[in-house]
C-alpha cells in the first residue's frame, strides 16, 4: 500500500472557490435583470446547478475535515486522499467552463506540489546490512527549494525503499517459478515465460527454467538509484512530476505518455506511470524482458554471485541511452560520487503485521 502523504489546502484556494460561487450566483442575478452578464458568468439552465456545487463543495470540505482527524491509518490516509482529489476534480467542472474545465480537455489537472514529509526524513543507513523503512510515497514531492546535497538525500530516501520493494516483487516471483519448477508445474512457468517474453520456441521445461531464473532476477541497487537520479534530474523532471516516470522510458502511444521537446524521434513520449512504484516495476521489467539487455541479464547472474563485478554489469547498459559508451560513464560517475554502493545489500524492514 502505498503511503500517502498529507494534502495542504490553503486559504487562498477556498477563497477562490467562494469567489466562483459568487460569479456564479452574480451571473444567474444578471440574468434575471435582463442584463447581458460577462461570458464567464453566464449560467444556462441544465449545465450548471447551485445545489450540485454547494453539495460538491461540502463534499470537499468534509472529506479534507476528515483528513486531519487523529487515528487515520496509512490505508484511510490514501483513501480519502483519492476522494479528495476526485471531488476537487468534480468541483473544478461544474464550476468551470466546458472550454475550460481540464478533464472535458482530455488534460488532467496536475496535482499539487506537495513538501517533502516528514516521514522520508529517515537516517539513511550507514552498514551495509541496515534496513530502511516501509515509505512508498506515490508521487514526488517538490524537491526544488532544497540544496543540492539535501535533494539528493531526500531523492535517496524516496526512491530507495520503492527499488527495494520492487526487487522484493521479483525475488517473490523467482520463488514461485523454482515451486512451480519442482512440481513439474508446467502451466505456471509457460505463463511467466510469455509474461517476461521467452522466445516461442523454447518448450523444454528445463530450458524455460533455466531463462527465467536468468530473466527473473533483482536489479542491483546502486544501479537502479543512479539510473533514476540521471533520468529524473534528481527529481526535477517534468517527466517526474508531471508523469512519475523515474526513468526516462519512451512509448509510441501518446495517450500513455508525455511529450519530449527534443525528442529525437517525433512519434515517441515519456511513458507517464500512475505511481513512482509502477515507474520502478516498469524501468525493471525493461531490464529484465527486452532482448537489448540480454548481456546485462548474462552478466548480471555472475554479479549476484560476486558483487565486484559490478563494472562489468554496468558496460552492459550503452542500450539504454544514445549516448551509448557516455552513459555508462556517466552512472560510473553517480554511483561513485554518491557511494550508492553502500545500498546494494541494504533491506527493507518487516511488515508491521
Amino acid at each position: 500500500m502505498s503511503l500517502h502523504h498529507e494534502i495542504s489546502f490553503s486559504v487562498p484556494d477556498r477563497l477562490i472557490v467562494r469567489f466562483l460561487l459568487l460569479c456564479v450566483a452574480a451571473g444567474l442575478m444578471l440574468g434575471a435583470s435582463g442584463l447581458t452578464p460577462p461570458p464567464f458568468m453566464i449560467v444556462k439552465p441544465g449545465e450548471v446547478y447551485i445545489e450540485e456545487i454547494a453539495r460538491l463543495e461540502e463534499e470537499f470540505h468534509t472529506l479534507t475535515a476528515l483528513r486531519d482527524e487523529q487515528g487515520q491509518t496509512l490505508e484511510d490516509l490514501a483513501e480519502i486522499d483519492k476522494k479528495i482529489l476526485n471531488a476537487g476534480n468534480r468541483l473544478a467542472q461544474a464550476l468551470l467552463p466546458p472550454n475550460k474545465a481540464p478533464e472535458r480537455m482530455g488534460i488532467p489537472a496536475p496535482p499539487p506540489r506537495l513538501p517533502v514529509p516528514e516521514t522520508v526524513k529517515y537516517p539513511l543507513p550507514a552498514g551495509t546490512q541496515a534496513a530502511v523503512p516501509r515509505i512508498f510515497l506515490p508521487r514526488m514531492p517538490n524537491l526544488e527549494a532544497l540544496s543540492p546535497a539535501d535533494r539528493k538525500q531526500r531523492f535517496i530516501q524516496i526512491v530507495l525503499p520503492l527499488i527495494l520493494r520492487a526487487n522484493d516483487e521479483i525475488i517473490s516471483q523467482r520463488q514461485i517459478i523454482d515451486q512451480a519448477f519442482s512440481r513439474d508445474d508446467t502451466k505456471t512457468l509457460k505463463r511467466y515465460a510469455l509474461k517476461y517474453r521467452l522466445d516461442d520456441g523454447l518448450v523444454n521445461k528445463d530450458q524455460i527454467y533455466r531463462e527465467l531464473k536468468m530473466r527473473v532476477a533483482p536489479v542491483p541497487v546502486s544501479l537502479a538509484l543512479a539510473q533514476a537520479a540521471i533520468e529524473s534530474g534528481w527529481g526535477l523532471s517534468r517527466f517526474t512530476v508531471e508523469g512519475n516516470a523515474l526513468y526516462g522510458q519512451w512509448v509510441w502511444n501518446d495517450k500513455k505518455g508525455i511529450k519530449a521537446f527534443d525528442a529525437s524521434d517525433a512519434r515517441a513520449s515519456v511513458r507517464a506511470f500512475p505511481d513512482l512504484l509502477a515507474s520502478v516495476r516498469g524501468y525493471m521489467f525493461n531490464l529484465n524482458s527486452f532482448q537489448a539487455y540480454e548481456g546485462f541479464r548474462r552478466l548480471r547472474a555472475a554479479y549476484l554471485r560476486d558483487q565486484a563485478r559490478l563494472k562489468q554489469l554496468l558496460d552492459q547498459m550503452t542500450a539504454y541511452a544514445e549516448t551509448g559508451a557516455d552513459y555508462v560513464q556517466v552512472i560510473t560517475k553517480v554511483i561513485t560520487q554518491n557511494k550508492l554502493n553502500r545500498f546494494n545489500a541494504v533491506t527493507l524492514k518487516p511488515p508491521l503485521f
